[in-house]
């Protein structure tokens, strides 16, 4: 019998949050998580950043994207991480609940146009 090795894709479903939703999430001051930080324990987003990809149309893939930086909330066991696909001061913002152990949902983040910041 021969053996034929597929690759089967889970449906997620994602959640873009409002500029509301997102404000929401975010208590000061959001504390920068550092790579060797023991005490964080990561939410899996993989099939989710995957599915976000394609439902906006991002010109990059999930083994492209890649994490700039995580953000936690102080207060609640929210973190925010950050994946840029190459367009500068643009980020996927990947909401997700560490306690939960779930994703919240999405936005994408454009710094200038947040911020109001220039080249």
């Amino acid at each position: 019998m021969r053996r034929c090795a597929a690759r089967f894709r889970v449906k997620v479903d994602v959640k873009l949050l409002t500029r509301d939703e997102y404000l929401a999430t975010m208590d000061a001051p959001m504390r920068l998580v550092e790579a060797n930080d023991d005490s964080f324990e990561p939410v899996a987003i993989g099939d989710y950043v995957e599915a976000c990809i394609d439902a906006l149309g991002l010109p990059t893939s999930r083994a492209d994207i890649e994490v700039h930086y995580v953000y936690a909330n102080p207060r609640r066991p929210l973190v925010h991480v950050l994946l840029s696909w190459g367009e500068p001061d643009k980020y996927l913002v990947v909401v997700t609940d560490t306690e939960q152990r779930t994703v919240v949902g999405h936005r994408v983040l454009d710094m200038r146009e947040e911020y109001g910041l220039s080249d």
